[in-house]
C-alpha cells in the first residue's frame, strides 16, 4: 500500500515467468514488485503485501484468474486492490465478463510498453485520487461524529438545564402558590383577599409559562414520550371544561362542544397531551375572541384502519382572525402575529409551536384557517389504537325515561345542534328553537296530546327570556325542566330557583346524560368529580408520612393537610423516612423525589424491600414529573404522584384515591372468595361493556356474595347510578387488586 513519498506497489500474477519478467522490466524505474505464478500463491501474496494494484493474467492452470479475483473481492482486507487483467484473449465476452467481476481494465498480449506503462499510471492516478477522497471523508466524518457528539451532549446539557431550571422555578412556586391558598382559607379583608387572589392568579400564570418552556425544550429534543393508556373522550372534555370555565366566562364566551363521533368515544393514547393541545388552542381563542361571543371545540371526522383511529379535532372561534402574511410562520417557535409594542394580547409565542410538535408526535398534523376579522378554525390530527373487544355505549336509561319528547332552547345554533345531536344518539325526539315563549306554550299545549312534552332545557342566558318565568310556568304543568348555562358562577344560584336540574355548558353526552337522569329524580347528583366537605371529612385522624427536605414545601403540605384534621410526621430524607417506618404505622406516604442522601426512588425501593408485605400507598411528589418519571417511579413502587405546586384539592383528590376508607360497618371486613369472585368479574365485566342493566344488577348482587370492599362498595353506586364506565374503571382495579386477568 503507497504512502506519501513511497513507490507504488505493483503484484504481477502470471503463470508464465517470462510474462512476469517482461511487465516487471517494463515497469522497474517507477515501481516495486511483489510476484506470483498461480492463483493460490497469488491469494497470499497480495493479502500479505497489499499492493496498489494488480496485474492479473487471467489462463492460469488450477486457478484461473477469474477464480482469483471473485476471492479478493470476497476478501475485506483486499476486495478495493483495482486489478488489470493481463490476457492473450481479446474478445468482447471475455472482457465484459472481467468488467462485470470488478476488473477495472484489460491489458491484451503481446503488449507494448508504452500501452502497460499508460494504462498502469491512469489507474494508480484514479486511486491515488480515490484514496484522497476516502481520506477527505473519513477526516470529514469524524468531525462530523464529533460535532454530533458535542451537538448531543450540549443537547443534553441544556434538557438538564431546562429540567433544573423548572425544578428550582417551581419550588418558590409551589410555596407562592401553596401559601397564598392557605391564606385565603383565613377570614379577611376584601382588599387583602383580592391582593391574595392576584397572588394566586399570577403564580397559576407564571406555572404555566414554565410548563411551556419545559415541554417546547422535551419536544425539541425528542425527548418527550406519549403515555398508551385506555381513556375516554369525556375524560378530555371533562378536562377542557374545568380548565376553562371561569376563563370564558370571565369574558363571557359560551364554549360549545360538538364530539358525537362514536369510534372516538373509547381510545387507546395519551389523554393528556390530547387535552394540553386543545388547552393551546383554546387558550388562544379565548384570548383572541370579543367578550360575548362563543368558541366551538369538537371533533370533525375518525378514520378507523386496522387497529387505529385517526381523529380530526377543531378549535373554532369568532375572534380577530389572523393576517394571511402571517399563517406561514404561524407554528414558529417565539413568534407572533402582532410584535408591536402596544400588542394587547401577551405571551411568549411558543404554544403553537408547541401544539405543532404534539401534534407530530401523536402521528397526526396541524393547521389553520383563518379570516382576519372573522375568527380561526384550528384543526389537527392525532392517531390513536382501539381498545380492544366491542364496548357499547354506557349512557343507558331506566324505561321510564328511555323514550322522551324534548324541546330545547337557545339562542346559539351551534349549541342547539349540540345538544340535538347527543339527546337524538338517546333515541329521544328532539325539536329545537331559540324562542322561549313558544317553546314553553307549546310544550304546555301538547299535555293533553298523544305526544306530550317530556323534557325542557332552557338557556338561562337568552338575551330579553323571563326563564325564571318560564320555570314556574313548567313546573305547574308538571313537565321537568333543566335550566343550562355556560357560566359557572351561576349554577348554585339557578339551583335555588325550581328549575329540576341545571346543565352547565358546553353540553357533551355525559353531563347531559347525567343532568336528565337527576331531573328526572333517578341519580341524587351527589356524586360527581369535584370534592365534597364529606369527602375531606374521610380524611379526619389519617397519619400521613411526608418526606420532604425544603422547608418550605414542608410546611405548605403539612398545612393543608392540617386543615382537614389528618396528622402528619416529616421526615426530611428518605433515611429518616426509614427509621419513622420502624416505630409507626402510616395511611400513606408523601415522598418527594428530588432529596440529598437517597432520592425518593432508592427510598421507595428501600422501603418495599425493607418492609415486606407493607400496603401504605407510596404518592410521589415533584416538581419535574417527566414520562420517564412516570415509568421509574412505578417501576420503583409508587402508587401515585402529585405535581408540585402542590393545590389542596390535587392534594386531597390524590390521598381520598389512595388511602383505605375504614368507615365500612361491622362484619363488612374485606374478603375475596377466588375462584367464585373471577368468575363473578368476568361476568360483570361483560355486562358493563354491553350496557345492560339488568344483567349488572344480578351480577353486582351475586359478586358481592365473594368480594367484599370499599371499591366493591364504589362500584354498586356508580353502577346504581348508571355510571357503567366508571363501575367498569372500578372492577377493573378490583381485578388488578386480586391479580384477576380481565
Amino acid at each position: 500500500m503507497n504512502h506519501q513519498g513511497e513507490k507504488y506497489h505493483i503484484a504481477v500474477i502470471d503463470d508464465e515467468p517470462i510474462n512476469i519478467r517482461l511487465l516487471v522490466e517494463t515497469l522497474t524505474q517507477e515501481y516495486t514488485f511483489s510476484v506470483a505464478t498461480g492463483g493460490k500463491e497469488a491469494l497470499a501474496v497480495i493479502e500479505e503485501n497489499q499492493p496498489d494494484l494488480v496485474l492479473l493474467d487471467i489462463m492460469m492452470p488450477e486457478m484461473d484468474g477469474y477464480a482469483v479475483l471473485t476471492e479478493l473481492k470476497n476478501n475485506e482486507k483486499t476486495w478495493s486492490i483495482p486489478v488489470i487483467f493481463v490476457t492473450a484473449k481479446g474478445e468482447d465476452a471475455e472482457e465484459s465478463k472481467g468488467f462485470s467481476m470488478g476488473a477495472v481494465d484489460y491489458i491484451t498480449k503481446p503488449f507494448t510498453g508504452a500501452i502497460v506503462r499508460a494504462r498502469v499510471k491512469t489507474h494508480l492516478d484514479l486511486k491515488k485520487h480515490r484514496d484522497q477522497l476516502e481520506d477527505i471523508v473519513k477526516s470529514r466524518t469524524k468531525q462530523l461524529l464529533n460535532a454530533k457528539k458535542r451537538a448531543e451532549a450540549a443537547n443534553e446539557a441544556k434538557s438538564l438545564f431546562i429540567d433544573n431550571m423548572s425544578h428550582e422555578l417551581r419550588t418558590p412556586m409551589n410555596g407562592i402558590i401553596g401559601a397564598s391558598e392557605l391564606a385565603l382559607d383565613e377570614n379577611t379583608t376584601p382588599k387583602i383577599e383580592h391582593y391574595l387572589n392576584t397572588i394566586n392568579t399570577s403564580g397559576y400564570r407564571l406555572l404555566d409559562i414554565i410548563n411551556d418552556i419545559l415541554d417546547f425544550s422535551r419536544l425539541d429534543s425528542g425527548k418527550l414520550e406519549l403515555a398508551a393508556r385506555p381513556f375516554r373522550m369525556r375524560e378530555v372534555l371533562e378536562g377542557i371544561r374545568n380548565e376553562f370555565i371561569e376563563k370564558a366566562g370571565a369574558k363571557k364566551l359560551e364554549l360549545v362542544f360538538d364530539f358525537n363521533i362514536e369510534s372516538l368515544r373509547v381510545l387507546i393514547g395519551d389523554p393528556g397531551r390530547l387535552q394540553q393541545l386543545f388547552s393551546n388552542l383554546l387558550d388562544n381563542a379565548i384570548k383572541f375572541s370579543s367578550k360575548g361571543g362563543h368558541i366551538v371545540i369538537g371533533a370533525k371526522s375518525a378514520e378507523i384502519s386496522f387497529d387505529q383511529t385517526i381523529g380530526t379535532f377543531f378549535v373554532e372561534d369568532h375572534g380577530t382572525g389572523i393576517a394571511e402574511e402571517h399563517l406561514p410562520i404561524l407554528f414558529e417557535p417565539f413568534t407572533q402575529a402582532d410584535t408591536t409594542s402596544t400588542r394587547q394580547h401577551d405571551g411568549v409565542g411558543i404554544g403553537l409551536s408547541i401544539s405543532k410538535k404534539l401534534a407530530h408526535t401523536m402521528d397526526g398534523d396541524i393547521w389553520v384557517e383563518s379570516t382576519f376579522d372573522k375568527g380561526s378554525t384550528f384543526y389537527f390530527t392525532a392517531t390513536f389504537k382501539q381498545q380492544p373487544g366491542e364496548r357499547k355505549s354506557t349512557l343507558v336509561f331506566p324505561n321510564e325515561i328511555d323514550a322522551l319528547n324534548v324541546i330545547v332552547v337557545d339562542d346559539l345554533a351551534e349549541s342547539r345542534n349540540s345538544i340535538d345531536k347527543a339527546l337524538t344518539s338517546f333515541g329521544y325526539q328532539v325539536k329545537t328553537t331559540s324562542d322561549a315563549i313558544s317553546a314553553v306554550n307549546d310544550a304546555i299545549a301538547s299535555k293533553d296530546t298523544e305526544s306530550p312534552v317530556n323534557l325542557v332545557i332552557l338557556d338561562t342566558t337568552i338575551p330579553g327570556s323571563d326563564w325564571k318565568t318560564h320555570c314556574q310556568k313548567l313546573k305547574s304543568a308538571g313537565i321537568t325542566l333543566i335550566v343550562s348555562t355556560p357560566f359557572d358562577s351561576e349554577v348554585s344560584h339557578l339551583y335555588s330557583n325550581s328549575a329540576d336540574n341545571v346543565l352547565l355548558k358546553p353540553a357533551c353526552k355525559y353531563n347531559l346524560h347525567r343532568a336528565i337522569l337527576s331531573g328526572f329524580g333517578k341519580t341524587d347528583n351527589t356524586r360527581n368529580t369535584s370534592i365534597l366537605p364529606n369527602d375531606i371529612a374521610r380524611l379526619a385522624g389519617k397519619k400521613i408520612l411526608v418526606v420532604e427536605d425544603d422547608p418550605t414545601h414542608s410546611d405548605i403540605i403539612i398545612q393543608m393537610l392540617a386543615s382537614a384534621m389528618v396528622k402528619t410526621k416529616l421526615a426530611t430524607n428518605g433515611v429518616d423516612a426509614l427509621d419513622a417506618l420502624k416505630t409507626e404505622s402510616f395511611e400513606a406516604i408523601l415522598l418527594d423525589l428530588l432529596m440529598p442522601e437517597m432520592d425518593g426512588y432508592a427510598t421507595a425501593k428501600a422501603i418495599k424491600e425493607n418492609f415486606e408485605g407493607i400496603t401504605t400507598p407510596i404518592i410521589a411528589t415533584t416538581a419535574v414529573f417527566s414520562d420517564k418519571d412516570d415509568v421509574a417511579s412505578m417501576m420503583a413502587g409508587f402508587d401515585d404522584y402529585i405535581g408540585k405546586p402542590i393545590s389542596k384539592e390535587r392534594l386531597f383528590a390524590t390521598l381520598l384515591a389512595n388511602v383505605n376508607d375504614e368507615g365500612a360497618a361491622d362484619g363488612d371486613e374485606d374478603f375475596f372468595d377466588g375462584e367464585n369472585a373471577s368468575r363473578m368479574i368476568g361476568e360483570l365485566s361483560n355486562a358493563l361493556r354491553l350496557a345492560d342493566p339488568e344483567h349488572i344488577i344480578a351480577c353486582i348482587e351475586e359478586a358481592k356474595q365473594f368480594i367484599k370492599s370499599s371499591a366493591m362498595r364504589q362500584l354498586e353506586a356508580e353502577a346504581n347510578d348508571y355510571e357503567y364506565d366508571e363501575a367498569l374503571d372500578t372492577l377493573e382495579n378490583i381485578a388488578k387488586t386480586y391479580n384477576v386477568d380481565l
